[in-house]
């Protein structure tokens, strides 16, 4: 009885995992500020566009994910989360930062506090204190390490300050890159916060990289690299099969195209170029254009893939004496098929994880005791017996 909202199921036509709250409203807001407060009721984004806050958005009552941080990477350059006050706000933030981390997002993270929302905030306190509150919110490593070291005594608590460091070390290994200047600032950040000497952070990082990395080509050789990580400039593979058939379908229906794409990740799909069409039908939707094959041909660059697509086109054109088939029935049939194909991949990719767990179980306990025995040498020197 005391519920704001009622929160939906996820279901074919509403996918929340793909939609923010509020995003038709703040689209140009974002664009000209670059910069985005994302929030976790609708709510919230209620009182704030109320109080004249316009680059704001919500998730739809569901976590916060890739597929929403990739929306949000092709309008701001820094994501600023604003989370509730209370224990359950900030474990949502631990939740969330390696994502964005991994996506080299420059994020922000803004608790407020008590145990208030951003809408109770906001009414309490006025547009000017959030804005503050965001203007000074802090890069979200430095939240997360301020979280860790929270109440521990980095001398004396052995346990808790090995902890820290092995969870930011491992943070920072997914990012792929311990010589760039954010994550050398971090790693100096490090070492002065544990005493500890930054070549030795550094060493850590390098063989947890070198790990993360070895687990990614294992996942990567089993399927395909996202569109965005592409590299420019080689031809892109013809678009065969079954990602054929699923153009086919978007090319004939236009006006059901929009819901093909909020049903397939563009990670299915097998060639770089049916991966790169993909996204350009995904940027037209997202900007609310027309979904037709003009409209998409003229989205296109390249002009190897628009060749591709008049190819679909014209041989669909040619077999247009066939009995007709819906777009449903067609579309779900093709839906459960790359459904079938996914979970055979995923279960080959679980298989691969548990493998490199085992392998990297004894070489984690060896890295654990490593740390104890450094930081157990270093306290003499701060006047502290060692144990």
């Amino acid at each position: 009885a005391n519920r704001k909202y009622i929160n939906g199921p996820e279901t074919l036509l509403f996918s929340k995992s793909r939609q923010l709250y509020g995003l038709n409203l703040a689209r140009a807001a974002m664009q000209k500020s670059r910069e985005v407060l994302v929030m976790e009721g609708y709510t919230d984004v209620i009182a704030a566009r109320q109080a004249g806050i316009e680059s704001v958005v919500a998730v739809l009552g569901t976590a916060l994910g890739t597929r929403h941080i990739d929306v949000l990477k092709r309008f701001v350059d820094r994501v600023v989360l604003v989370l509730d006050g209370d224990t359950a706000g900030r474990r949502r933030a631990d939740q969330v930062l390696e994502l964005f981390v991994v996506a080299d997002v420059n994020l922000r993270i803004v608790t407020l506090p008590g145990a208030a929302d951003p809408a109770d905030f906001i009414n309490q306190f006025g547009r000017e204190a959030l804005e503050h509150l965001v203007q000074n919110a802090p890069d979200a490593l430095e939240h997360k390490l301020s979280t860790l070291t929270e109440g521990v005594d980095l001398t004396r608590d052995t346990h808790r300050a090995t902890k820290a460091i092995q969870e930011m070390l491992d943070l920072l290994a997914q990012a792929g890159e311990p010589g760039d200047l954010r994550t050398s600032q971090m790693l100096v950040r490090l070492a002065k916060t544990f005493s500890i000497p930054a070549d030795e952070l550094r060493r850590q990082l390098g063989s947890r990289t070198q790990a993360a990395r070895q687990r990614s080509r294992g996942f990567d050789d089993s399927g395909p690299e996202p569109t965005e990580f592409e590299i420019r400039g080689e031809p892109l593979e013809p678009i065969r099969g079954i990602d054929l058939e699923l153009f086919e379908i978007m090319i004939e229906h236009p006006l059901q195209a929009a819901q093909v794409i909020e049903q397939i990740d563009p990670l299915w799909l097998h060639s770089s170029g049916a991966r790169t069409l993909m996204q350009a039908y995904q940027d037209l939707e997202l900007e609310g254009r027309d979904l037709d094959l003009n409209t998409v041909l003229m989205m296109i660059e390249d002009e190897g893939l628009k060749g591709m697509v008049v190819g679909i086109d014209e041989a669909m054109r040619q077999r247009s004496g066939l009995p007709p088939q819906s777009f449903q029935e067609r579309f779900q049939a093709v839906l459960a098929r790359l459904h079938l194909k996914q979970s055979a991949l995923n279960d080959t990719h679980e298989l691969n994880r548990i493998e490199q767990e085992e392998q990297e179980s004894e070489d984690s306990d060896s890295a654990i005791r490593m740390l104890g025995e450094l930081i157990n040498s270093l306290r003499p020197k701060h006047g502290i017996p060692p144990r």
